[in-house]
């Protein structure tokens, strides 16, 4: 400790000394337990060493106390400093510029004892200090855990972003006492801002900016004027956090349902589209007729129909919807309802049926469903076809010196109120066949981006045309071709004449 030294010109007599024994240490920290606080060790101190030296004059500076005893001094004849360790905590003054002070070496030591006990006193309120801030810090922590943890389970239980958001800004706010707080998520292209008390078109200094994935989150004022601190810049990025799990897990919940929705939708299509299709060809005499349908999602737009008439004739339907699922499903079910009206009325012609259809598909769909169409109508008594193709890839008609394309007949069917439907008769002798097929075979590519075609579809048909099995040899060529990959659905029929 410092020393500063004494004027020694005058001694008080010794017979006035007050005996410094052991008994003035006990009652100094008996009295200092008693009044545990920064300004009554310093005051105990001072006035313990004044009363004991019987000095008029003093002063003790402790951080911010400061206590003055007597007048203040200019000069003082006596300095302490106040040290724990390496760190000084204060300072003592004694004794003022009139006074006649001689320390004897006991008075000398009791000076040090004192300021050392008062150093330990003083550090320990210090101690004790850090440790109920502590305290409280860690009682603040336990308040936001638990907030926390309720907040977890509330938005769990929260099937709304903004009453989730709302939630997340009140226990940000409430938990660490921010005034000012706004919240940007910017998911799916779209950006929504909440705020509290903020206006985020006005930037202030000090406001701190957090961000979590697309959470954007500004922290402002404290209730205290205060910015936030590192503590609770990290106790808002955990509650983000919750936030941005509970943005996902709706996200996810909606997905879910919406898949489900698709599944069922999925299902119903499905059914519908068995229910479209024949179970099971019918036996046609003088025919040999052989069919194959494969969707290239779980429902297809496609659908064929082989329907046995009276007198000796045949209807031969293949189709192609625009769309897919149970929408595609529906229109196809309304076109084959039609159909099977018709010729339970005994209507066999091919342009009432197409125009027939058509209306009806212009007056309960959108303008962009409509149905790609060939009909056939195969009459053995006169061994003829009738055919009418609306818009749908070309028949192909095989006979022994020539191969003819059937493309008479008209538009889609659904788009133009003012179409109009043509037919055409051609004979279909023995040894003829007809190949009807959908745009999936001829438009399938190689790896090379090379389309199968109609070209290729008419060689592959002339090279198996003596097999039995033609539609089966045809279809493996066709899968070497695509590798088995094709980008939509894949539906022929094949019919001969026997």
């Amino acid at each position: 400790m410092e020393n500063t030294s004494a004027n020694s010109s005058k001694k008080y007599p010794k017979n006035e000394r007050t005996s410094l024994d052991l008994q003035t240490f006990i009652e100094f920290v008996s009295n200092a337990k008693e009044n545990i606080s920064l300004k009554n060790i310093a005051n105990l101190t001072i006035l313990t060493l004044m009363g004991r030296l019987r000095i008029k004059h003093g002063k003790i500076s402790v951080k911010n106390v400061e206590i003055v005893k007597g007048k203040e001094q200019k000069k003082y004849l006596i300095k302490r400093n106040l040290v724990f360790g390496k760190t000084k905590l204060g300072e003592i003054f004694l004794g003022g510029e009139k006074e006649t002070i001689s320390l004897s070496k006991n008075e000398t030591d009791f000076i040090e004892g004192i300021c050392q006990l008062s150093s330990v006193l003083i550090k320990n309120i210090e101690n004790i200090s850090k440790l109920k801030e502590t305290n409280r810090e860690l009682n603040r922590k336990i308040l936001q855990f638990e907030s926390l943890f309720e907040t977890s389970k509330e938005l769990l239980l929260t099937p709304d972003i903004e009453k989730a958001v709302n939630i997340c800004m009140n226990i940000i706010s409430g938990s660490i006492g921010i005034m000012e707080i706004g919240i940007k998520i910017n998911r799916d292209g779209k950006e929504i801002i909440f705020l509290k008390n903020i206006d985020l078109e006005k930037p202030k200094k000090g406001r701190k900016k957090i961000e979590i994935n697309y959470i954007t989150a500004f922290l402002g004022k404290k209730l205290n004027g205060k910015t936030p601190s590192h503590s609770d810049i990290h106790f808002a990025q955990i509650v983000l956090n919750l936030l941005y799990t509970n943005i996902e897990n709706l996200k996810m919940i909606e997905q879910l349902i919406e898949k489900e929705k698709l599944e069922k939708e999925i299902k119903i299509a499905r059914e519908i589209q068995r229910k479209l299709l024949p179970e099971k060809l019918p036996e046609i005499e003088g025919l040999s007729i052989k069919t194959e349908m494969i969707t290239y999602n779980q429902v297809g737009g496609d659908y064929y129909d082989i329907i046995p008439l009276d007198k000796g004739k045949t209807l031969i339907i293949i189709a192609d919807v625009s769309g897919k699922g149970v929408p595609a499903s529906l229109i196809m079910s309304a076109v084959q309802s039609s159909i099977k009206t018709m010729v339970l009325k005994d209507n066999y012609n091919l342009t009432d049926m197409a125009n027939t259809l058509n209306k009806l598909l212009i007056s309960t769909t959108e303008g962009n469903k409509f149905v790609a169409m060939s009909i056939l109508l195969y009459d053995k008594n006169t061994e003829t076809i009738e055919y009418l193709n609306a818009g749908h890839t070309p028949p192909l008609l095989f006979k022994k010196d020539k191969i003819i394309q059937l493309r008479k007949g008209g538009p889609v069917i659904g788009l133009l109120d003012f179409a109009i439907y043509q037919t055409e008769s051609i004979e279909f002798e023995k040894g003829d066949f007809i190949f009807m097929y959908t745009d999936g075979i001829s438009e399938a590519e190689n790896e090379n981006g090379e389309e199968f075609g109609e070209n290729r579809i008419i060689k592959t048909l002339k090279e198996f045309s003596a097999y039995p099995d033609i539609d089966k040899k045809f279809m493996e060529k066709f899968f070497k071709f695509s590798n088995g990959k094709f980008k939509d659905d894949i539906t022929y029929i094949y019919v001969k004449r026997n």
